[in-house]
């Protein structure tokens, strides 16, 4: 019984753990209880939730770094296409 009741919920760590670590951050734990076992997989949902949580905002950030990219592209064109027209003017 004892085995038993460490084994079950140890099992219930594995499939969405792997999940996690193969990049799929919806998975959490569902077990509810106070022990060792419980506090892993708060632990777990915790985790789970502060990599969502990072991750939004990498994605955020790299949305603001390409529109930032794209408006020095810009400006770098309009001063090459200012030069020209400096140097064509001599």
């Amino acid at each position: 019984f004892v085995a038993l009741s460490i084994t079950n919920p140890l099992k219930k760590l594995v499939v969405p753990s792997r999940k996690n670590s193969d990049g799929d951050l919806t998975q959490t734990i569902e077990i509810h209880s106070n022990d060792e076992i419980g506090q892993l997989a708060k632990g777990f949902n915790e985790m789970t939730h502060s990599l969502r949580t990072l991750i939004g905002r990498i994605n955020t950030s790299a949305g603001h770094v390409a529109s930032a990219s794209e408006e020095l592209t810009a400006s770098v064109r309009q001063a090459s296409e200012a030069t020209e027209q400096i140097t064509m003017a001599m």
